[in-house]
């Protein structure tokens, strides 16, 4: 019989295991007509309940997990039960990542690389430039936009055209820093971008800004809706790789650029890819009511969404989540104290009871916020509604206790791993966490931050950013604490806290076998955290990262 190590087991589902093994009984096995089971086997799995529970077996039956713990192999029907031996590697839940701009990653053009998140060096970024030209059609763009800076490398620079050609000889090449550049390409890129009126210099640099965002233009002129699909799988399967298995959907927000906001049919390659029995990820959308153009009161475009959508519309897959994270215009969004037309605004949302998802920075904003939710809460009650702020770099503690009067949660976001430098710092995780109000974490990607949730857990840790500065003193938090940010903390933020984020029974079966046991630092020291991944990874019981055989 499968033992657990370090605390006690989770005892077998009582009440589900045994009618499970009823319904694949002796007679049917071989039909297995009540479907397969799926045993994991051999594995340090923590599963991130409220004990923080580590067992060494699980099994997964119809997409959910049916045992947990304590699992006697004997009991299990052998003509219907596939068998995984985990090798003795560390198990998490399925990641979440309760703040990005999925769709803007799907629009942006060419062959995306995003695996150059973790190139920490000018030779790193050409072996991964080099990698994915292997899979690109010859004379196709390879392209890495947003997410990444000239800071991550040890340079402290972008590639040369150069360096470039020399990682990619036969494709034209572009990586475009942040939000508005700089930017790079090769000799095929720059004579691709010429061609079309953007200036390249000899080294290949595409000044920030303007030319940027003209380069980027140019990329995307004949995008379509089947490229943004083919460019999402793509990244889905990078959100695979390293671990994440739901993602909150935030749209765009700006004019131009990466972020750029394209409305709400930007949800529509989701849905499609849904339809399409082609996602391996669980999104969970959000609708942008702020970016409006006609400039009339009342805000229309948050009455429209109210009018004519639903709250936890879809399925497990994708269903709507709420509103955000910008509802009113950013004059208004960023002014203290908040107008009139921001409460008309969170009035009406309270009123249809739907959820409240917000970009907020420091205390100026939370507590203009609050004043406001306040005023808001004395008409509808907004305690159960699960608002948040987003990003949260600095708050007081006084507003989080506010907050926590509310209801209200945080989403904290670390993209000041890769923007941060001293005296710019934060969120204040450990401050959040003893405060015990409701908070989970993201990326905010992949504009400002990359997708990979092992470079924000680094920070979270460390308190170091990617130069290595150590800039959050004070605010580091545990191995554990930062994955269960990131798991079993972050299913509250969609209202799903008992069926994702942990490993226990009746519960989606998401999990990431991961490359190293993260939470040994004799295993995995501070600097390697950035480079763990998962090498195998299950969606409601599905593979869809990785190869068992590997795990050998």
């Amino acid at each position: 019989m499968a033992t657990t190590r370090s605390v006690p087991a989770i005892p077998v589902a009582v009440a589900l295991m045994p009618a499970l093994l009823l319904a694949v009984a002796p007679a049917e096995a071989q039909s297995c007509l009540n479907g397969r089971l799926l045993l994991l086997t051999n594995g340090e799995i923590h599963t991130m309940d409220e004990a923080r529970t580590v067992v060494d077996s699980v099994v997964i039956a119809d997409g959910r997990f049916a045992a947990v713990g304590d699992v006697d192999d004997a009991d299990l029907p052998g003509g219907c039960t596939d068998r995984i031996d985990l090798g003795g590697r560390t198990v998490i839940p399925g990641m979440i990542d309760n703040h990005f701009h999925v769709q803007l990653v799907g629009s942006r053009p060419g062959y995306e690389t995003r695996a150059i998140e973790t190139a920490f060096s000018i030779a790193e970024a050409q072996a991964v430039i080099r990698d994915r030209a292997a899979d690109v059609p010859a004379g196709a763009f390879i392209t890495a936009i947003g997410g990444l800076q000239p800071r991550q490398f040890s340079e402290d620079r972008m590639p040369t055209l150069e360096e470039l050609d020399a990682a990619a000889s036969r494709h034209p090449v572009y990586i475009h820093a942040s939000f508005s550049g700089p930017a790079a390409t090769n000799s095929l890129g720059k004579e691709f971008f010429e061609s079309r009126g953007v200036a390249v210099s000899d080294t290949g640099r595409i000044a920030q800004n303007g030319p940027t965002l003209d380069a980027l233009d140019a990329l995307r002129a004949g995008w379509t809706l089947e490229d943004t699909k083919r460019t999402m799988r793509s990244v889905f399967g990078y959100f695979n790789s390293v671990g994440l298995t739901t993602v909150h959907s935030v749209l765009g927000s700006q004019d131009r650029g990466p972020a750029a906001y394209f409305g709400w049919a930007e949800h529509r390659p989701m849905l499609e890819l849904n339809q399409e029995g082609a996602l391996t990820l669980r999104l969970r959308l959000y609708f942008n009511t702020g970016p409006r153009v006609d400039g009339r009161p009342g805000n229309p475009a948050l009455r429209e969404v109210l009018n004519n959508r639903f709250l936890d519309f879809g399925d497990d897959m994708v269903k709507v989540a709420g509103v955000g994270e910008h509802i009113v215009d950013w004059p208004l969004e960023s002014a203290v104290p908040l107008g009139e037309e921001y409460y008309r605004s969170v009035r009406l949302l309270a009123s249809r009871g739907w959820q409240l998802m917000e970009h907020s920075f420091n205390d100026p904003n939370h507590s203009a916020r609050a004043d406001v939710w306040e005023r808001v809460n004395g008409e509808f009650s907004i305690t159960d509604l699960r608002w948040t702020i987003d990003h949260v770099n600095s708050i007081e503690p006084d507003t989080i206790e506010r907050m926590k009067a509310l209801g209200a949660g945080v989403r904290a976001h670390g993209w000041r791993f890769l923007a941060g430098r001293p005296g710019q710092a934060g969120p204040q995780y450990r401050m959040l966490l003893d405060s015990g109000i409701r908070v989970g974490v993201g990326m905010d990607g992949a504009q400002a931050s990359p997708i990979n949730p092992w470079l924000h857990v680094y920070y979270m840790v460390t308190g170091r950013n990617v130069r290595g500065e150590l800039i959050n003193d004070g605010q580091q938090i545990s191995r554990r604490e930062a994955v269960w940010l990131y798991t079993g903390a972050n299913g509250w933020f969609s209202r799903e806290e008992d069926t994702l984020g942990t490993i226990q029974v009746g519960r989606h079966a998401d999990l990431a076998v991961l490359s190293a046991d993260v939470f040994d630092p004799a295993a995995v020291p501070d600097e390697a955290i950035r480079r763990v991944r998962s090498v195998m990874t299950i969606l409601g019981g599905d593979i869809v990262h990785g190869d068992p055989n590997a795990l050998r």
